[in-house]
């Protein structure tokens, strides 16, 4: 039986549960009988949250380090997964630590599903360099992430590969439906769906880095948002789908993009944070999505809801230009409110597509197929 151990796994927001179960689920179902184990904190957590997808995982936990050695020594690859690699100090460390562990008991790396943040420090390119500079593979999610690494100097081949949670399925629409009913909103009405980013001083220094953030442009972005939101309100009921680490940050976005609501009652806060396939069932459910969140947008893709987007960094850019939709992101720093209203208007007068989207049907055929890279090394 061949093994994978994995570094990469957050349960931090629906964005990264999504990620973690289509990931491992394309592993499985192309490796079906490959053992997997993570090296995460997230313990028995993560070992039954993955069981409710049918999948069969073993963690450590990273502080064991005698017992992460071990298992790399008899795995037959170590990857690394998602967007585990961000300019934080001790993350780098973690990352540097994993990576020459692996390579020092001759394990191959790879890096897979990969999104990358850009770095922006003097630590953090030299760090990274070197760390990707040891990888046997890197596979990146978007292709702003192949253009990030390579401009580190990494010399290897990078590959770009689509995301792998275009290849998720929602729940039903009548589990959805009963889920609206007892938020109080009514699903026979038109319905518009809003992802939030809470831009704010007081987010880590990393984050503020690679959203290019200041004080006055983030004010000035929520001004342009909230006057949106009013605008929405005006066309149909709005609902603000939680997918924030905290559920007080969702609050404290919600705050900020009611205060030109005419009618404060039009615009709704789910009571709570939502499983990703509920999410892409309530975005499904939805005549129109404002993303600000790139999750919600690939959600949004997968289920032909119609949407505009606000891009808080490039990933979301390279999103809506891959699957045809590049005329309706705006850029949050420089977001104009009426810009955005008529994109809205146009969208809402056009009909609902009802067959599949090219752009995405190819790029979820990607992602299905994005697994056979690893075959290499497992076979």
């Amino acid at each position: 039986m061949s093994k994978i151990c994995i570094w990469g796994a957050s349960l931090n927001k629906v964005d990264d549960e999504a990620q973690l179960i289509a990931a491992v689920s394309l592993i499985q179902r192309r490796f079906p009988s490959t053992q997997i184990t993570f090296f995460s904190n997230y313990g028995k957590q993560l070992v039954n949250f993955l069981a409710k997808e049918g999948v069969a995982v073993e963690v450590i936990t990273t502080p064991h380090l005698g017992r992460v050695a071990r298992s790399i020594k008899s795995a037959k690859l170590f990857l690394i997964l998602g967007g585990v690699l961000f300019e934080a100090p001790l993350q780098a460390l973690r990352g540097a630590i994993l990576v020459s562990i692996a390579k020092a008991r001759r394990c191959p790396v790879v890096a897979w599903q990969l999104s990358v943040f850009p770095q922006t420090t003097r630590w953090g390119k030299f760090l990274y360099k070197i760390i990707f500079g040891q990888m046997d593979l890197i596979c990146a999610r978007e292709p702003i992430g192949a253009e990030i690494i390579e401009r580190l100097g990494v010399s290897r081949s990078i590959r770009v590969s689509t995301d792998s949670r275009l290849t998720l399925e929602p729940c039903s629409g009548a589990e959805v439906r009963t889920l609206l009913s007892k938020e109080g909103i009514d699903h026979h009405q038109p319905l518009i769906g809003l992802s939030t980013r809470h831009v704010h001083a007081q987010m880590p220094q990393w984050v503020k880095r690679t959203h290019s953030y200041a004080d006055q442009v983030a004010e000035q972005a929520n001004d342009a948002l909230a006057r949106v939101v009013a605008h929405l309100g005006k066309l149909a009921q709005v609902v603000v789908i939680p997918m924030h680490p905290t559920y007080r940050e969702d609050q404290c976005a919600f705050e900020m993009v009611c205060r030109y609501m005419d009618d404060p009652g039009r615009l709704r806060l789910l009571s709570h944070r939502y499983s990703a396939r509920e999410i892409m069932g309530i975005i499904a459910q939805c005549d129109l999505l404002l993303a600000s969140r790139l999750g919600s947008a690939v959600f949004a893709a997968v289920t032909k809801t119609p949407m505009i987007a606000i891009a808080y960094e490039p990933r979301m850019l390279d999103h809506m230009v891959r699957i045809g939709l590049g005329n309706y992101v705006f850029d949050w720093r420089q977001l104009n409110a009426d810009a955005v209203i008529t994109a809205i208007d146009r969208v809402w007068r056009a009909p609902r597509p009802r067959g599949n989207n090219e752009l995405v049907a190819g790029l979820k055929a990607q992602a299905e197929a994005s697994a056979d890279t690893l075959g290499a090394f497992l076979s």
